[in-house]
């Protein structure tokens, strides 16, 4: 029986910002969203979004059908099911899917609304999500409905782990409240940052004051993760003595050892 493995590599760069930008994508009522792994065996997740309304009387909430890096159009939206919304009384309100990637809620005039649906994940590359019983990857675009207003915002996430897993990492800015709460400051950045939540090996080293992180899932046995991150430092020391600068606050660099689903039909 012949086994392949599957090593993929993501890597993620929390970029810096000016403060006038900064400030003017944090001017709107951030969305809230809270991801759970209830059952990840099951290899779904479940997303709560607390949407800010403007107590306008229908809002209408997109997924995207692109990810960065990787712009041909893609069909996130199949494994989105279970869309509903609440009032924060409760009450159950409308929603219509109005396109293949945007469902419409009747607000009733409240000033925020809840929305929650279920992803299925099971496809591992750097556009999609995977879920399962040891850890999730979670990539922004086939995950997170946002506002279809243009309207800048921040986007701030708080993950609740699986039972038994310890750690969550990405790129985007920790958040204060305690671990697992991330913000970003605008939609483009939340597609653009991956996360990893389980209990990954982690190794951590500083070049020009700015935070990297090597972060392997799977690496037990099979790949030397100290000297792999040695390794790393020495190419990111020469691209900073090449280039003058590192254009970035952190970095990752996911590494994701684990069977696929071929390999295990094999």
């Amino acid at each position: 029986m012949a086994i392949r493995l599957l090593v993929l590599v993501v890597a993620t760069a929390l970029l810096m910002t000016h403060a006038d930008s900064a400030a003017a994508q944090t001017a709107a009522e951030p969305l809230r969203y809270t991801l759970s792994f209830p059952a990840p065996q099951t290899h779904y997740m479940e997303v709560s979004v607390a949407v800010p309304t403007d107590r306008r009387p229908e809002v209408e909430l997109m997924m995207a059908v692109w990810t960065p890096g990787s712009y041909l159009v893609r069909e996130y939206e199949r494994n989105v099911e279970a869309v509903t919304a609440a009032a924060a009384d409760g009450r159950a309100l409308a929603v219509v899917k109005s396109d293949k990637n945007r469902w419409r809620i009747t607000t009733g005039g409240a000033a925020s609304v809840t929305v929650k649906y279920r992803v299925y994940g099971r496809e591992m590359s750097v556009r999609t999500n995977w879920v399962e019983a040891g850890f999730a990857l979670v990539n922004g675009a086939p995950t997170f409905l946002t506002l279809a207003d243009r309207t800048p915002r921040a986007h701030e996430v708080v993950i609740n782990p699986a039972a038994g897993w310890g750690r969550s990492m990405t790129g985007l800015p920790d958040m204060a409240g305690g671990p697992h709460r991330y913000r970003a400051p605008d939609f483009d950045t939340l597609a653009d940052s991956p996360i990893l939540i389980g209990n990954p090996a982690v190794y951590e080293f500083t070049v020009d004051g700015k935070k990297h992180y090597l972060v392997n899932e799977g690496e037990g046995g099979v790949f030397d993760g100290p000297r792999a991150a040695k390794d790393l430092e020495t190419l990111v020391r020469e691209h900073r003595r090449m280039w003058g600068s590192l254009p970035y606050d952190k970095y990752l660099f996911l590494n994701m050892m684990t069977l696929t689903a071929e390999a295990l039909a094999c």
